[in-house]
């Protein structure tokens, strides 16, 4: 949990079983495109700059690449966010 106000970059709703989360300042912006947006690009550059084409590729990014980016996501809305 932040502590100081500075050091909030999210505001995380929990009711029932959902958890949302809004980034509050850049910092969460930032954490939020780069934890989402860089594996996904690089995923896309590497496949086609290599010319791969397997339908198992895209099955081994859902596999690995997705849970690890809801995993990092959870651990740092619980790190960075405030709970409202």
């Amino acid at each position: 949990m932040a502590e100081r106000p500075d050091d909030i970059w999210f505001l995380v709703f929990r009711n029932r079983n959902r958890l949302r989360a809004w980034p509050v300042n850049w910092k969460g912006w930032a954490s939020l495109i780069g934890v989402t947006l860089v594996p996904t690009a690089l995923f896309i550059a590497l496949t086609q700059s290599f010319g791969l084409r397997s339908p198992w590729l895209g099955a081994g990014y859902l596999c690995v690449a997705l849970p690890a980016m809801f995993f990092t996501l959870s651990k740092l809305f619980k790190a960075k966010g405030q709970n409202v």
